[in-house]
């Protein structure tokens, strides 16, 4: 014999299947009994389901009253997501040529993964080429290092993510030499644009089972306002579908990207090269210049001469660096 007891959730897996299937009927296998939680408990004070349903009607519903949440639906059927997945392929190396683009999810490296997507675009579909998965524990800056080196294999010079960290992730990407910049959609916004997508078959997954599960067990919620959201079950993680999702949104929600992706990078690359230039330009001047005040002073006390004569053609410059050219 084998037991089952839980609260009702959401319209969907196994225990929504079983009472759908063999409540109310004359079964010989499967026994369905459904109550509140008065009913197999009638000490519980009524005054605790009264302030529950008070402050959340549709989860004390379900939590207290055994009724199936109104409010939660999945997100997308699995076989949709598994004819996306393209079988055995797991990782595509870079093409030449090619145009990418990356979304990343940051984290502080305690509770949540660091996760990073990378995507090129086909035609009218968008493919994703490479995801990364750093679990916690662990170092920001090193998963920010290595995240940065895939990037620049990839050619790309510029990564989107979400608002995570204010400003620690946009200073520690910089300091690898990639452009940080803030996804202007939230989340629940570009899994919406994500589901016409992989509905309509514009989109090619890697054969990653936690990348699958996680969009699988997406839940699309329906506010007292009529407002749609999506989001990940509580207890539940979507680091690596958020990443992938972005990553795949950028690529199809706009005109087809130019081929230019590694051009922009070795010019960011020469820009930076230039204000280093420039920042060591200003530090010579400077010490020239207390250079001049010291032996100025010298020469007062010694021979009450000026060196301006020699020290005025003295010249500090900086080649100007070579902007690359595209071929």
């Amino acid at each position: 014999m084998l037991i089952g007891i839980s609260s009702p959730y959401r319209r969907s897996g196994l225990l929504f299947d079983r009472w759908r299937r063999f409540y109310g009927t004359d079964s010989d296998d499967v026994l369905v009994v459904r109550g509140g939680s008065r009913a197999f408990n009638p000490s519980l004070p009524q005054s605790v389901i009264d302030d529950a349903l008070e402050r959340d009607p549709e989860a004390a519903a379900a939590e207290w009253l055994a009724e199936w949440r109104s409010d939660l639906a999945d997100y997308v059927a699995r076989e949709v997501v598994d004819a996306a997945v393209i079988a055995g392929r797991y990782e595509l190396p870079p093409i030449a040529g090619a145009s990418y683009v990356a979304f990343v999810d940051p984290s502080g490296g305690s509770s949540d993964s660091m996760t990073l997507a990378i995507a090129h675009r086909e035609g009218e579909r968008g493919v994703l080429d490479a995801v990364r998965e750093a679990r916690p524990p662990f170092s920001p800056e090193a998963v920010v290092k290595e995240f940065a080196d895939l990037l620049k294999l990839y050619g790309i010079a510029t990564v989107h993510g979400d608002r995570y960290g204010g400003v620690w992730p946009a200073e520690r990407f910089q300091q690898h030499g990639i452009d940080y910049r803030a996804a202007e959609k939230p989340k629940s916004e570009i899994y919406l644009e994500l589901l016409p997508l992989l509905n309509s078959g514009r989109v090619e997954l890697l054969d990653a089972p936690r990348l699958v599960n996680q969009i699988c067990s997406l839940e699309r919620r329906t506010s007292r306002g009529g407002r749609d959201s999506i989001d990940h079950p509580v207890g539940a993680h979507d680091d690596v579908a958020n990443a992938a999702a972005g990553a795949l949104v950028m690529l199809i929600g706009g005109p087809p990207m130019p081929n230019y992706g590694m051009y922009q990078f070795m010019i960011a690359r020469a820009e930076k090269r230039e204000a280093q230039a420039a920042a060591e330009l200003e530090a010579a001047k400077t010490k020239l210049e207390h250079a001049k005040g010291s032996l100025e002073w010298v020469a007062q006390q010694q021979q009450g001469g000026k060196v301006d004569a020699v020290l005025d053609d003295v010249n500090v410059t900086a080649p100007a660096p070579r902007r690359p050219t595209l071929i």
